[in-house]
């Protein structure tokens, strides 16, 4: 394996501070930093994923009229970090995030989300917004399961507890 670039790691690690936010500002900073370590090291799965995770995420706020121009790029940056690495769970977040809230498939990004798992069960995030798919879907028995695995796989992180709070709610 060949040794990355300090500024493209640098740019990648800026960038996950900036995500941790959850604000919209932040969240195109974020697009930003995610752009500039993806440009410099365009092989690294990682920054790639969660490029395509900001940039849903800051599609939701943004100019209705971009929507389906902006999901395919999303969809074309998940499904690419997937080929470079598909052991990058949040690839899975990303992709599932453009079916369920674009095109409206449920049951695709259920999948998708049971496939990030499978690339890394304990990962708390995939985990949590599988439980959200799930209650949003009305399989609230298997959603607080899922909520609750991934609050024990990760007690010490407050999104987890936030998660099954929103699943029993």
């Amino acid at each position: 394996s060949r040794q990355l670039t300090a500024e493209a790691q640098e740019a990648f690690m800026c960038g996950l501070v900036e995500v941790s936010t959850v604000s919209n500002a932040r969240m195109l900073e974020g697009v930003r930093l995610f752009e500039r370590a993806v440009t410099l090291e365009p092989a690294w799965a990682e920054p790639l994923a969660y490029l395509a995770y900001a940039q849903q995420y800051t599609s939701e706020f943004g100019d209705p009229a971009l929507r389906d121009e902006r999901a395919e790029v999303v969809r074309a940056n998940a499904l690419r970090a997937i080929q470079l690495d598909p052991r990058v769970p949040m690839s899975y977040t990303a992709l599932a995030s453009v079916q369920a809230y674009h095109d409206w498939d449920f049951q695709g990004a259920e999948a998708t989300l049971k496939q990030g798992l499978t690339a890394l069960p304990a990962d708390g995030f995939v985990r949590g917004q599988l439980a959200l798919l799930l209650a949003a879907a009305g399989s609230l028995e298997e959603a607080i399961r899922e909520a609750e695995r991934s609050r024990d796989g990760e007690p010490l992180a407050p999104e987890r507890h936030v998660n099954l709070g929103m699943v029993r709610y």
